[in-house]
């Protein structure tokens, strides 16, 4: 289609587009926690610690060995579940000291 009043040789495109756009969606694994480790500086934590995780190796060597899947999963749970019990989690401080000094 050539327009007169424009007066080029060009022709003009009309077109008529569907456009679907797909839903981006975030896949959200789990937060990964973070453990006070700083504890395991001083000696009654560490031992406390190391006793603890000792008893629960102890347990996971009397179960008969089978797939190499389930034995880490039982690792690392118990290894997790040590950890949050004797260690307990870090949290990130809401206002800093910086900041309440200004304040």
């Amino acid at each position: 289609m050539r327009g007169a009043d424009a007066g080029t040789d060009h022709n003009l495109v009309l077109a008529k587009l569907r456009l679907k756009l797909k839903r981006h969606v975030i896949v959200n694994y789990g937060k990964r926690l973070k453990f006070q480790v700083i504890l395991l500086q001083g000696t009654n934590k560490r031992t406390e610690f190391q006793v603890e995780l000792k008893n629960k190796f102890q347990l996971l060597s009397e179960i008969e060995p089978e797939d190499i899947d389930p034995q880490w999963n039982r690792i690392k749970d118990s290894m997790l579940a040590t950890c949050s019990s004797v260690l307990g989690h870090r949290y990130k401080d809401w206002i800093t000291q910086e900041t309440l000094d200004k304040i």
